[in-house]
């Protein structure tokens, strides 16, 4: 009698389930719900999602669904949703077919040295590894949707990191994939999935070993949803590198002269001349026509210390050889005598004098 009780017991329990989904999701869902079957078909698997996470959680004994069946199951229980089992097949599979189509957004996340970048796992077993990412709202914008996604996922906020020009965007299967690189997130931050049963794992894994072989297999399955987006990826990385090595060490001009990028001492208008007993040339006049325009320095040993403009085109051409400036010489072979230097200027400081 006990046994004929348990099946009768289980199905009271799931009516009463099965009347909360529908009232939560269903029936009281927004008029735009309705408009469409793929819409519909969204509000039952939060339904689905509700039940996985929180039924069946407190309850251990309650059946599992696969959502197709599970969305039968909504179809046969709730009478607002009568209709024939063969539409609600077809509907399902249209459904399916649409989600799969979905724009998707999301972030690559990498380590503060760059050789390290954050992915998820799936709950299941099989499930591979992948960015965190997921599927826009309606009326929602992509930077918006890439930053919730990231937040659901890893429990990580990415808005003040973000930037709209950084990205790898893939078309996968019709559908579109939009990734925000995200750089220098130190690999000690506390990582933690606001969802339930569906991130496994959150772990760092090194660029270099994804897709090479392990134990003389290949890895490829096990990160075959990212992929196609690795090469793209250490593209972006190399140009990251050697912007990151140009601003801290970069290309050093001697501290002792300072020359804007151009070919010939003709085309300067503003050039300085650093270390020469506190000498600092400033900016010669563009009027080479007046001799009577003055060359005033900037930084000089005494405050009213003037210097004549050079005016004649045969000392701009005699102080280029001095300077060991031929035209179009690159500044990288740039070189300079300085006795030759210090011999002109006390040259010219005794001529105005």
């Amino acid at each position: 009698m006990e046994n004929e009780r348990e099946p009768t017991k289980n199905n009271d329990i799931m009516k009463e389930i099965l009347d909360d989904l529908c009232s939560r999701f269903i029936l009281n869902c927004p008029d735009e719900a309705y408009d469409s079957y793929e819409r519909l078909f969204f509000q039952i698997e939060e339904a689905h999602w509700f039940y996985e996470d929180f039924y069946r959680e407190q309850q251990k004994s309650l059946p599992e669904y696969k959502f197709k069946e599970f969305v039968k199951l909504i179809f046969n229980h709730c009478p607002l949703l009568s209709c024939n089992p063969e539409d609600v097949e077809k509907h399902l599979e249209n459904f399916l077919h649409y989600k799969q189509r979905v724009n998707v957004y999301g972030a690559i996340i990498l380590n503060e040295t760059l050789d390290k970048v954050l992915l998820v796992k799936g709950w299941y077993a099989r499930s591979s590894w992948g960015f965190p990412k997921g599927k826009i709202n309606k009326d929602e914008d992509e930077v918006s949707c890439a930053v919730r996604e990231v937040y659901e996922e890893i429990g990580y906020d990415i808005k003040d990191k973000i930037d709209p020009k950084e990205f790898i965007q893939k078309t996968i299967r019709e559908q579109y994939i939009k990734l925000y690189i995200i750089y220098g997130v130190p690999e000690n931050t506390n990582f933690q999935t606001q969802t339930r049963k569906e991130i496994s794992k959150i772990q760092w894994h090194n660029i270099n070993d994804i897709g090479k072989s392990m134990n003389g297999k290949k890895s490829v399955n096990r990160y075959w949803s990212i992929m196609p987006f690795i090469k793209d990826l250490k593209k972006k990385i190399s140009m990251k590198l050697k912007e990151n090595r140009r601003r801290t060490t970069g290309k050093r001009v001697p501290k002792s002269m300072t020359f804007p990028k151009t070919k010939s001492l003709k085309m300067f208008n503003d050039y300085e001349i650093e270390g020469t007993k506190g000498v600092k040339f400033g900016k010669f006049s563009n009027n080479h026509n007046d001799p009577g325009q003055k060359y005033i320095s900037k930084k000089a040993s005494t405050k009213d210390m003037h210097f004549e403009s050079i005016s004649n085109q045969k000392e701009n051409t005699k102080f280029e050889s001095q300077l060991n400036m031929k035209t179009g010489t690159s500044m990288r072979n740039f070189s300079f005598n300085k006795d030759v230097i210090l011999s002109t200027i006390r040259q010219r400081v005794t001529t105005s004098v």
